[in-house]
């Protein structure tokens, strides 16, 4: 899977907003955002992302913001369970979707969903994240 001297790295960010509640002139709002990287290993892809959770309650004329620290998640995703894995260009947010074999394979990991994932990638980074894709396909 992974050749030496070719990108070995590839950093990522996941965005998940929570469902707001709107009552009585209150506003409630929670938004997570992980910050993570993704890296090849001989035989694995492997996951690694730390998060955090910002409350916001707007109520009358005032905001009052919270943030939480949320635990480091890891996943290692044998190569032999990944059936696609492509970038898909977006005009502000490209991503690297991840797809795998077994349903519970990504399970527990933010923003997954059943078999696939979406990983944002920055803007200036569509080249790295081709190579390694193509990395990840040997």
């Amino acid at each position: 899977m992974y050749r030496k001297g070719m990108p070995s790295a590839l950093p990522f960010t996941i965005r998940l907003k929570g469902p707001d509640q709107i009552s009585g002139g209150r506003v409630q709002s929670v938004e997570e955002r992980y910050d993570g990287v993704a890296r090849l290993s001989t035989t694995d892809l492997q996951l690694e992302c730390s998060g955090r959770r910002e409350h916001t309650d707007i109520k009358g004329g005032s905001v009052v913001s919270r943030t939480e620290q949320l635990p480091v998640t890891r996943l290692a995703v044998p190569a032999r369970r990944i059936i696609e894995a492509t970038l898909r260009q977006r005009w502000w947010r490209p991503y690297l979707r991840l797809r795998v074999s077994d349903v519970d394979m990504l399970a527990g990991f933010p923003g997954a969903g059943g078999t696939e994932c979406r990983l944002r990638i920055a803007r200036e980074d569509p080249a790295r994240a081709v190579e390694f894709i193509t990395d990840l396909r040997l």
